[in-house]
């Protein structure tokens, strides 16, 4: 290596310039790629929520109906990075705030130690 270094200097330094602009575009495209997966994802995990729904009583599926708070925060995460006036947005917001709203889920004492 020190050899190569010594005489080819010029050119080691060229191609390894070659290989970071590869890697920057490779790189870029990556990126691209993951944000599409990453929609595909949350509209795939939006539509399931929704599903669960409870639209008379708050919450998400069957009893015990007491709100997961990384389902909570993943549709306000959603409302604010699809737009709020978005269809999604606005149904994420709606769904999480119906919920949060709903008396049922007040703490009760028992279940401070909890939070």
């Amino acid at each position: 290596m020190a050899a190569i270094w010594a005489t080819h200097r010029a050119e080691v330094v060229a191609r390894g310039t070659q290989i970071m602009e590869l890697l920057r575009t490779f790189a870029a495209g990556a990126k691209e790629s993951l944000k599409k997966l990453r929609k595909v994802h949350t509209t795939t995990a939006f539509d399931q929520i929704k599903a669960r729904f409870d639209h008379e009583c708050g919450g998400f599926g069957t009893a015990p109906k007491f709100p997961r708070p990384v389902t909570l925060c993943f549709l306000f995460r959603l409302a604010s990075g699809r737009g709020m006036e978005t269809p999604v947005g606005k149904s994420s917001l709606e769904m999480t705030l119906f919920t949060l709203s709903r008396k049922c889920f007040t703490i009760r004492p028992s279940w401070r130690r909890y939070t």
